[in-house]
């Protein structure tokens, strides 16, 4: 019987030459890169492609959004259909090693940007115009291919309404420019090494110990860019390790918490489940009216929900020392169900509306029937019901209808994360740490939650663009001094020869 020879496990830094992109079939226990992005997301996939275009241009810039061949004069929508796909980031050396640069991203899931396709119902709510940097959005965009539109309220889409649409132009990007990629890779922790503690800024600053599958990897990278995401939507992979990561080389996070979600109410509204209505929505903390958000609320089996609630649940805060079960009773939600009646009469108005209702219709007190085309019967029997049948108080009540806070829906349901990584942490237009050099930050690790409407995506973009050309130049820069350095000791070495040679002859130059 013959024996099996159990294979030997590879230690050099090389990855699989066709493994640029999913999960290599024999990854080394060791990987050596230049750059590594943390995070296959919206922020990671773009700062992958910001450096690897920034570093095959070969030239140093100013670190602005508009740099790296995406400027604000390159036309939305076509892209410029010439690029080149460009081994070893087009000839630009790794420092003092002759080598091609390498990037490298690591993401825990099993394929890049899982959550992204499902952004906006699927759709993916890119950007909005009315944000600052949309339009360098939009151009990273076009030069990527995806043809955009805009929508009701600013919200940019892709013009065929697929988000698939924008994560494919992002892969086939970074498959072009030789980004490497480990998905189903969790990293476990960080260390870093101080530059300033007598280590060169070309040597190894961070080693990352990894999981892949079921392997122990390391990862040792002279630069780290953190874009895993917070804890919203831990389906597809986000648990708020980026910000524990952040916290263990000593950045400040600020609490976490879930917002764009829905809100959970004390009162019982499952009679209402589906009923959609047009009002303008006040949340009040301690009877003091803090946000105000007109739009569509939908009623649920939990409480309320749609894009005017989930913007105001991003106002509401659990207070520290506080538990869910009573940390919100302070919060109140008023609905305005005829937002088109203002004015101080507002609600005498209403009431009259009604009782012109009721004589119409022959009835004596408020019931559903009296609201009848004025509200859904599941809310008007609602309406009725509270109102005692007194068409004053029905009126009180369609001008200020009142749910009270008992929750926030939980991180399955919630859009994005509230808190983060404080924002003073960082150099706001390189997203590198202030006090780690050579860390980077980007997406919603962030101390960032921005309303519906293409907010955080834009974000996520912004940052992870300026994270990317910024390790880029680093990079650059990192070269040039290295050629700088050989030159010089060649220059001396051969000096010093020639000095030799004219002793050896006998005469001596002083």
């Amino acid at each position: 019987m013959g024996m099996s020879r159990k294979k030997k496990r590879k230690t050099d830094s090389a990855l699989p030459a066709d493994s640029s992109i999913g999960t290599p079939a024999d990854v080394p226990a060791k990987i050596r890169v230049d750059i590594c992005i943390a995070g296959g997301g919206a922020a990671g996939m773009a700062a992958a492609v910001a450096a690897a275009e920034r570093l095959r241009d070969g030239r140093s810039g100013n670190g602005r959004l508009e740099g790296s061949g995406f400027g604000r004069d390159r036309s939305v929508g076509a892209g410029s259909g010439n690029s080149k796909p460009c081994r070893g980031n087009n000839g630009t050396s790794r420092p003092g090693s002759g080598q091609p640069p390498r990037i490298l991203i690591v993401e825990k899931m099993d394929r890049l940007g899982r959550k992204l396709k499902a952004t906006g119902n699927g759709r993916c709510n890119l950007t909005n115009i009315n944000a600052e940097g949309c339009r360098e959005v939009q151009a990273f965009f076009g030069h990527l291919g995806v043809v955009t539109r805009v929508e009701d309220g600013g919200r940019v889409y892709p013009y065929s309404g697929d988000a698939a649409d924008v994560v494919g132009a992002l892969i086939d990007r970074i498959a072009l420019l030789d980004v490497q990629v480990l998905t189903n890779t969790e990293v476990r922790n960080v260390q870093y090494t101080d530059p300033a503690a007598g280590h060169s800024r070309a040597k190894v600053n961070f080693q990352l110990r990894c999981v892949c599958g079921t392997q122990d990897v390391t990862i040792e990278a002279d630069q780290l860019l953190i874009a895993m995401g917070g804890k919203a939507a831990p389906q597809f992979g986000t648990c708020g390790d980026g910000t524990k990561m952040a916290r263990s080389l000593g950045l400040e996070v600020t609490r976490l918490a879930p917002a764009l979600t829905g809100i959970e109410t004390v009162e019982d509204v499952e009679s209402m489940a589906g009923v959609r209505v047009w009002a303008n929505t006040a949340l009040y903390y301690n009877k003091k009216k803090i946000a105000e958000e007109a739009g569509e609320v939908q009623f649920n089996d939990y409480g309320i929900s749609g894009i005017c609630v989930m913007n105001l649940s991003s106002r509401i805060e659990l207070a520290d020392g506080a538990s869910v079960q009573d940390g919100f009773r302070d919060y109140r939600i008023e609905l305005d169900l005829l937002p088109e009646l203002e004015g101080a009469a507002d609600a005498a108005e209403a009431a009259g509306l009604i009782r012109h209702q009721m004589e119409t219709q022959g009835v004596r007190e408020v019931t559903s029937q009296a609201l009848r085309s004025i509200l859904r019967k599941p809310l008007a029997e609602a309406v009725a019901e509270a109102s005692g049948g007194d068409p004053e108080q029905a009126g009180r009540l369609l001008k200020r209808y009142p749910l009270h806070v008992k929750n926030l829906r939980g991180w399955k349901y919630a859009q994005v994360t509230k808190g983060g990584v404080k924002l003073e942490e960082l150099d706001p237009q390189r997203m590198e740490a202030k006090r780690v050099p050579g860390l980077y930050l980007a997406g919603e690790v962030l101390d960032y939650d921005g309303p519906c409407g293409g907010w955080n995506l834009q974000n996520a973009w912004v940052t992870g663009i300026r994270a990317g050309q910024a390790m880029a130049e680093r990079l650059i820069e990192d070269q040039a001094m290295a050629s700088q350095t050989i030159a010089r000791n060649s220059g001396e070495t051969e000096a010093n020869s020639g000095r030799a040679e004219v002793i050896s002859g006998g005469t001596e130059i002083r």
